[in-house]
């Protein structure tokens, strides 16, 4: 009785794992508009292209490097 109890555990825990991965690694698809429209974002400004995001990553990156740093008190 014990290891029946067991073994329906076991199987159990591994129906919740097998049911959580795959979830997880299933596809999302992205939202569609209709009339095959372009998807515009809340704000109202469209989309970025991979190139305009690469070039706002890489503005970021600079302005944070350029920023100074704050110097530590040497007590």
């Amino acid at each position: 009785m014990r290891g029946g109890l067991g073994l329906l555990g076991l199987v159990l825990a591994a129906l919740v794992v097998g049911i959580a991965a795959k979830r997880a690694l299933s596809p999302s698809a992205p939202p569609v508009s209709p009339g095959g429209a372009p998807s515009v974002a809340p704000d109202g400004t469209p989309p970025l292209t991979p190139k305009q995001q690469m070039e706002q990553v890489r503005r970021a990156a600079e302005a944070a490097m350029q920023a100074p740093r704050p110097m530590p008190d040497d007590r």
